[in-house]
């Protein structure tokens, strides 16, 4: 086999081992958006996929990395919604309404992408990978430019945990709702409620003590 034949060979596999790679990923996406991650099988997946279990596992190393390449997915069509139309908002209290309220909306229209973000545990309690973490929090960097127009004195560390505190009760508040524990209220009710507590939050980030 002369150097052409195989580079032509490699070419080949390389070609086969993507196509694979994204059958799988594609598969695995669609169970996820259509059941979330409740039953999700390695084996399920495959089949869908139209491949072996071998096969599968030499696309990705186990099942916890299939998931997290679907979530990386995820948070980048999360960070593209929720920045949306951002670069025209000038004040920074609209800003954040804007921000949350494009939050909500991708919860309610991929409730179980969404939930799988929030609701994947690494089996045996292994480390989330740093590629992925890093991802996450470039996904709501978006947050931090108008937090710092109405705190200009904080740097971007100080802001960051600003934005996984205003994250975290906008989250939370849409997570509840969605779940319908305890009170449930229709989505324009909770879009009213959800401005006007964004708002709140923000008069009080200027509020000088």
């Amino acid at each position: 086999m002369n150097n052409v034949q195989l580079l032509v060979k490699v070419m080949k596999q390389d070609e086969k081992r993507s196509l694979l790679k994204q059958n799988v990923f594609d598969a695995a996406y669609k169970r996820i958006e259509q059941d979330g991650l409740v039953g999700l099988r390695a084996r399920d997946i495959a089949k869908d996929a139209g491949c072996s279990l071998g096969s599968l596992y030499n696309a990705y190393q186990d099942l916890d990395d299939l998931i997290l390449n679907v979530n990386s997915r995820v948070l980048e069509m999360l960070k593209e919604t929720i920045s949306s139309n951002m670069e025209d908002e000038e004040n920074a209290e609209a800003a954040l309404v804007r921000l949350a309220v494009n939050y909500m909306n991708f919860a309610y229209e991929n409730y179980n992408l969404w939930s799988s973000v929030f609701g994947h545990t690494m089996q045996d309690n292994a480390a989330i990978p740093d590629w992925y973490t890093e991802q996450t929090n470039a996904t709501f960097l978006a947050v931090i430019s108008p937090l710092l127009k109405l705190r200009p004195e904080l740097d971007e560390a100080e802001a960051f945990i600003l934005v996984r505190t205003l994250f975290s009760a906008v989250h939370g508040i849409i997570t509840i709702n969605l779940q319908e524990r305890f009170i449930s209220i229709p989505k324009d009710m909770l879009q009213i409620q959800l401005i006007e507590f964004v708002q709140t939050y923000a008069k009080g980030l200027q509020i000088k003590v």
